[in-house]
């Protein structure tokens, strides 16, 4: 595969991660109401332990906000979803509607330095994890599933 290639997806990526993440910055305030008056289970403690099962350890508080999926999508969230894919997740269902989202800061990354900023992503729609991914939002970051880069990487060359 070619720089120039990688370098596009790259860039695809960051641009759709802060496409994300940018209405969690902004709407925090609005979602934390909306959690806090939301029956069922806390949205926040699903994610935590959704993501211990997977072996990552993270910062008990959230960024927490939501995130409208739309009805048509372009080739990067085509590509965001195979991401999706890869590790079991599909989010065509989710077409047109709102989802939770909770950013929380990983503190296990593997070989990640003491000041590197590592982000796990949940979308949770009815009380349940139904999407997400673990990132670094430099330019030069990375994204990749919850189980590590591998099972997207294989989806993407096999």
């Amino acid at each position: 595969m070619g720089r120039s290639l990688r370098i596009k997806r790259r860039f695809r990526f960051w641009l759709l991660c802060a496409a994300l993440f940018l209405p969690t910055v902004l709407f925090s305030a609005r979602a934390a109401r909306v959690c806090l008056t939301a029956s069922g289970p806390d949205p926040a403690a699903v994610c935590r332990s959704f993501l211990a099962e997977k072996g990552w350890r993270v910062a008990e508080t959230p960024a927490s906000g939501e995130t409208r999926i739309p009805a048509a999508w372009d080739a990067v969230f085509t590509s965001y979803n195979a991401l999706q894919r890869a590790q079991g997740f599909d989010l065509r269902p989710f077409r047109g509607k709102t989802l939770q989202k909770l950013v929380f800061s990983v503190l296990n990354y593997p070989g990640a330095p003491p000041d590197e900023t590592v982000l796990a992503t949940c979308f949770v729609f009815d009380g349940r994890v139904v999407g997400g991914d673990i990132c670094c939002p430099r330019l030069d970051g990375f994204m990749h599933g919850f189980q590590g880069e591998t099972a997207y990487e294989q989806a993407q060359n096999g």
